[in-house]
């Protein structure tokens, strides 16, 4: 067994997968004989061919490329295909090099993923040149300093829609808030998500990363929407009865939102079907991937229908109409951006996963390992990117995935950005405690991404909170990707950190300095939407809420609710005395927003619900039916907030502090 033990451990860290970790705790852990055995089974059950090209990495700008090279040929000239482009480059004879050969152009290296064909005589090889840029802090530096907000798209109560905020109404926020002086507004991911059969209406675990969600469409801005037989149907006092239950109480009713405006999009989709030019236009306007995909919407639901060529008709309008809306929303330029999330990950019966097998890992789900909030660890129940298979193609999933998010963003969150080191994984019918890490290319994951972010002169936002190895955050700074800071994060047991105006450091409850890790190197906020609103946090309502779902028990709760009362404390200390705590959760939320807005972090993130107090969470993580997440409603209207001279006044003020970082410098009008 000690051989076999041995000889099992070497080959699943020739594959990738470690053989122990680092816990949350301090604590080696070692993975067990079974799990290293499950995972190299799944690895090998998708046959990685060893004749497909290489990947390489290049300086953008530069005239060399250099290749790993142990061929006793050496190749007599080389030929590098552009992207996107019929352009080729022809390099001088290759040039022995150590370690290799190195290459060299007359013509400095574009931006991209290229081609490269090394010959001599006959093709020798090909490689995936990703030609990227050194570093994307060119593009932090020139976005200056900005104030952004949040609100979740869902959680919209816009003036018409259907129980759900569109893709109009984020219009609306968008440009009330760049009146108001923040120029970014960030909301949950924008994918589509099963609604009927499964149900996981989870922005988390999308059916697809390449599509944009057909719930979130302003109807009305369809060109069909005039029809007659659309009216008719809309108009319906049946029909209005549903609308009403629809947008009624303060939680999104998914199956019944998607069961209306899917009942327009057929009808409308009927109506387009009629000319044969406006179906052109259609068929245009959702492209390849939108008719890939709506044909895998129709295939999925034979097995429940018969309706056939109708399904996919209704989903390929829907995509037709959410790529024009979703490219207005993008056409503010740097006026004013989108801050997009890009999940870590796609729903296992996906559009994804079905159009790209290859490339993701079946009988595994990605995960992470047990720490203080989930003693059991996590399973998170989609499967993890196989770590070759990506590299066939250059990765032209992800810079399909990139290309379409950034088309709409201009700061683009990266979710779990660990995954593109590495990624804790369990296979199938083992608990979250029994998982590996997988390891991934990160240099070749990481110059994708810069790739296509320099090529929309995006900011890149990296998710590094919780237990994360510090390479990440090395690599992170390197490449000039932001990381994040969040203050509710720094008010934990034991010491308290407040970033002070110049973000040079931060004071704990002791007045010991302590460093917050917020800066120029990261995007700070007070939370996420992983965790309480602050009023929620303020008032411990996070702590009952965790004892009433079983995530903690009774002494936990007397040991939390001691800790949180410390806490405060501390904070109202720091930040002007009692009276200020007297004012309660929005008071002491507005003074910590004002010192983010002073430092000196490129981007400070205030979720608007912050600004009126509201208690209740959107996502409690580790749960799933038994907590309603991302279905709950902002308690002001789209109107009230716009409307609202408070809420702009205060916005404005905070823009104003990052502008200055200081004292808001411009009287405000009330």
């Amino acid at each position: 067994m000690p051989d076999y033990k041995r000889s099992l451990q070497r080959a699943a860290r020739v594959a990738g997968i470690a053989d122990h970790y680092v816990d949350a705790f301090g604590t080696r852990k070692n993975v067990s004989v079974e799990v290293l055995e499950a995972l190299l089974k799944c690895l090998a059950a998708v046959r990685v061919k060893s004749e497909l090209p290489g990947v390489v990495l290049a300086r953008a700008g530069a005239h060399e490329i250099m290749l790993p090279w142990k061929d006793s040929r050496t190749p007599r000239g080389a030929e590098l295909s552009i992207e996107d482009s019929h352009d080729r480059l022809s390099s001088a004879r290759p040039a022995l090099a150590p370690g290799g050969i190195r290459l060299r152009f007359k013509e400095k290296l574009p931006l991209g993923t290229h081609r490269l064909r090394l010959e001599g005589g006959k093709r020798l090889a090909e490689f995936h040149v990703i030609s990227a840029p050194s570093s994307l802090a060119t593009s932090v530096r020139r976005a200056g300093r900005h104030l952004a907000v949040f609100l979740p798209i869902h959680s919209i109560r816009g003036r018409t829609g259907f129980g759900v905020g569109t893709y109009s109404d984020l219009q609306e926020l968008v440009r009330w808030a760049s009146s108001a002086g923040s120029p970014i507004v960030g909301t949950l991911p924008l994918f589509p998500s099963f609604l009927d059969t499964p149900f996981d209406p989870s922005p988390y675990a999308p059916i697809s990363r390449l599509c944009w969600s057909e719930l979130f469409l302003d109807l009305a801005r369809c060109p069909e929407w005039g029809a007659p037989q659309v009216q008719r149907v809309a108009a319906s006092a049946g029909f209005q009865r549903r609308v009403l239950a629809a947008r009624r109480g303060d939680w999104v009713d998914y199956r019944k939102s998607w069961g209306l405006v899917r009942q327009l999009l057929s009808e409308m989709s009927r109506v387009a079907r009629r000319s044969s030019a406006r179906w052109k236009e259609i068929e245009t306007g959702a492209g390849r991937i939108g008719r890939e995909y709506s044909d895998f919407r129709a295939a999925r639901e034979r097995s429940f229908s018969a309706r056939g060529r109708s399904v996919a008709d209704l989903f390929l309008y829907a995509q037709a109409q959410a790529n024009l809306q979703m490219a207005n929303l993008g056409a503010g330029g740097k006026a004013h951006s989108l801050y997009l999330d890009l999940p870590v990950g796609v729903h296992p019966r996906g559009f994804d996963v079905w159009r790209r097998p290859e490339l993701f890992l079946q009988g595994v789900s990605a995960g992470a390992p047990p720490d203080t909030m989930y003693t059991a660890g996590q399973v998170w129940g989609f499967p993890p990117m196989h770590p070759e298979t990506g590299r066939a193609d250059g990765y032209a999933y992800l810079r399909e995935v990139l290309r379409r998010m950034l088309s709409a963003s201009g700061v683009l969150r990266v979710d779990h950005v660990m995954g593109l080191l590495r990624m804790y994984c369990v296979p199938q019918g083992f608990g979250g405690a029994r998982g590996a890490y997988l390891y991934y290319p990160a240099n070749e994951l990481f110059a994708v991404v810069m790739t296509e972010a320099a090529r929309a002169g995006a900011i890149v936002v990296g998710e590094d909170l919780g237990t994360v190895p510090e390479k990440i955050r090395v690599m992170m700074r390197r490449r000039g990707m932001l990381g994040m800071h969040v203050q509710q994060f720094c008010l934990g047991s034991g010491r308290v950190a407040i970033v002070d105006a110049s973000n040079a450091g931060v004071k704990d409850g002791t007045g010991a300095g302590m460093e917050a890790g917020a800066g120029v190197g990261a995007l700070a906020s007070l939370n996420t939407h992983d965790t309480p609103t602050f009023a929620g946090f303020w008032n411990g309502d996070d702590i009952g809420l965790r004892r009433k779902l079983g995530l903690i028990n009774s002494a936990g709760v007397k040991r939390e609710r001691r800790e949180r009362a410390a806490v405060k404390r501390a904070v109202v200390s720091q930040l002007g005395g009692k009276a200020l705590g007297r004012a309660g959760a929005r008071n002491v939320a507005l003074a910590l927003m004002k010192r983010q807005a002073r430092g000196s972090s490129p981007i400070t993130l205030v979720n608007l619900e912050d600004l009126w107090g509201e208690r209740r969470p959107q996502n409690v993580p580790g749960t799933s039916t038994e907590y309603p997440n991302w279905r709950r409603r902002a308690r002001k209207s789209l109107n009230e907030i716009v409307e609202s001279r408070e809420t702009t006044r205060t916005i404005r003020e905070l823009a104003d502090m990052r502008i200055s970082g200081g004292r808001a410098r411009r009287k405000t009008a009330t």
